[in-house]
């Protein structure tokens, strides 16, 4: 038990990864080793994402046809956040696209060629050619075992939505014993998971150490460029939405930072959005004078499926690896990109790690091995998962605090006028 306490600590976790690295580079030979374990550690987060992300949905979209809100609203809302992600996902492929966060050297792309096998007849100067019509068509599954077997995610989701829209409208006795089903097998998979990332410092160490014996020092820059350019667009964002903010509320940008300082320092601190959900709340209750309905409704709904910190990091990380393995990106290119990587970051549920396995459906497409996904995050998550989950959150405030606004505004306009006598 003693163990067990000690490895559940987020600074072994970081020590695994600054000792995967040296090892990795001083010591190839042996680090090469870690690669099988590192992989099997892989292979059972995997094993966890396709459930969860099923029950995680049923339950949202459950409650989503129970609310008391008119169906106009939550048309409106679902607009909102689809319109929201996607403009996040085209922001991080612009910034790839500008900064050019994945362009290395021939020398570099050469070592990467060796560890990770291409067939560059495949991919060369070609075009994956996703057209949008095929996207759309990819997203309603023909034969939903087949989905689930081959882990085809974008199917899988918009059954799971459907079917939890359809059991939130049958009769109570029969949904609610689903939604309660859904619920306890939601709550056992969270439990599955926990139990692998007790383990975390070792699979990191595993998975760096093997990784940083083939490739040396060569990504270092990549890296560097991926987490600069990360960091610009969220903290861009973040300004962004304050400012639109402070014109609508008619505050000051400075009012609204200091009304949600509390919001700030515990996800700064536990680098978790459950964690923060009670304090948004009462935040937007007490500083924002929010209905506390609306706040119950968007901000669990919104950590569930807006989380704009993960659509751009997914959009930007995916831009990043196809220009490091040389990957010609189309503008049908381009857009396949920003959709897939908008509407995956809405299904990207449960922890951090497990959720670049989501990822894998692009990457895949474009014939990127996963592995280099996985290198990545775990080199830039110890800086940059508080700014992922500061931007999912300040979406999420975003979101609630405009759609109060228009609740307010409509209220107001529907109240008698005052007539002299």
């Amino acid at each position: 038990m003693i163990v067990i306490s000690y490895l559940k600590k987020p600074w072994l976790t970081v020590l695994g990864l600054f000792i995967g690295i040296l090892f990795g580079i001083f010591q190839p030979s042996y680090a090469i080793i870690c690669k099988t374990p590192g992989d099997l550690y892989l292979a059972l987060l995997q094993m966890c994402v396709l459930p969860l992300i099923v029950t995680a949905i049923i339950i949202s979209f459950y409650n989503l046809v129970n609310s008391h809100y008119p169906f106009k609203f939550i048309l409106r809302l679902f607009l909102f956040m689809s319109i929201g992600m996607i403009s996040v996902s085209f922001l991080g492929s612009l910034i790839g696209q500008l900064l050019e966060t994945g362009i290395l050297t021939s020398e570099a792309k050469t070592i990467l060629g060796q560890y990770f096998y291409i067939n560059e007849s495949d991919i060369l100067k070609q075009s994956f050619n996703q057209q949008p019509h095929n996207f759309i068509q990819a997203l309603i599954p023909k034969n939903i075992f087949n989905a689930l077997s081959e882990d085809r995610i974008l199917e899988v989701v918009f059954f799971s939505a459907i079917l939890g829209m359809a059991m939130g409208l049958i009769q109570k006795p029969l949904g609610a014993s689903f939604y309660t089903m859904c619920e306890a097998l939601y709550e056992a998979i969270f439990k599955i998971i926990s139990w692998i990332l007790i383990f975390l410092p070792i699979g990191i160490f595993c998975i760096i150490a093997s990784f940083m014996a083939s490739i040396g020092l060569q990504i270092i820059s990549a890296l560097l460029y991926f987490t600069i350019g990360f960091v610009v667009a969220v903290i861009f964002l973040i300004l962004l939405y304050c400012g639109i903010l402070s014109f609508l509320l008619k505050k000051t940008p400075v009012n609204i930072f200091f009304s949600l300082k509390k919001t700030y320092f515990v996800i700064l601190g536990t680098q978790s959005f459950v964690a923060s959900i009670p304090v948004i709340i009462q935040e937007l209750r007490e500083n924002f004078q929010v209905d506390t309905d609306l706040c119950k409704l968007t901000v669990p709904l919104g950590m569930m499926i807006h989380r704009q910190g993960i659509a751009l990091y997914f959009s930007l990380l995916t831009i990043t690896l196809a220009q490091i393995y040389d990957i010609y990106i189309s503008f049908s290119d381009l857009f396949f990109i920003v959709l897939s990587t908008a509407f995956l970051s809405m299904s990207a549920i449960g922890p951090p790690l497990s959720t670049i396995t989501i990822l894998s459906i692009i990457l895949n497409l474009f014939h990127i091995p996963v592995q280099s996904a996985y290198v990545f995050f775990a080199a830039t998550a110890p800086l940059l998962s508080p700014f992922i989950i500061l931007l999912s959150a300040q979406g999420v405030i975003f979101l609630t605090l405009i759609f109060a606004h228009i609740t307010k505004k409509k209220e107001k306009n529907l109240l008698p006028e005052k007539t002299d006598i």
